[in-house]
């Protein structure tokens, strides 16, 4: 039983990681880019910016997910998640971005493949040089 409650907790926890940027990233979209075509607006140097981040959050994530592992009390586990949330955001913010930029970038390229593309590139690249 207790092996289901931790799979539980880690899995709420991830999860409550990724709504927070969803949800923030849609509220930004609906927002922010009606009037744009996606993509539009986004700099070469935003892209790049994002990449370094988004290579750094999962990395926070991946240790994020060691830290938890085996943990049993609900406020280690809490203060486990706000640790990384704090790492995460000051990742976005020293690659130049706030976390609405970030979410925003995030959403556009959800929906456009060309952007999408380079991101991806982009983000193989920063991942080779870590």
């Amino acid at each position: 039983m207790r092996v289901h409650i931790k799979q539980w907790l880690v899995a709420v926890t991830a999860i409550g990681m990724v709504l927070a940027a969803v949800v923030p990233a849609l509220d930004a979209q609906n927002q922010t880019l009606p009037h744009t075509q996606p993509g539009a607006g986004i700099s070469d140097r935003q892209l790049e910016a994002f990449a370094a981040a988004y290579v750094e959050i999962q990395q926070i994530q991946a240790e994020h997910q060691g830290e938890v592992h085996g943990v049993q009390d609900h406020n280690t586990l809490f203060t486990l998640q706000e640790k990384a949330q704090t790492k995460m955001r000051a990742a976005v913010e020293n690659e130049g971005l706030t976390v609405q930029e970030y979410n925003s970038i995030q959403a556009v390229i959800g929906t456009n493949e060309e952007l999408r593309q380079k991101a991806v590139d982009l983000i193989e690249a920063e991942q080779k040089r870590r």
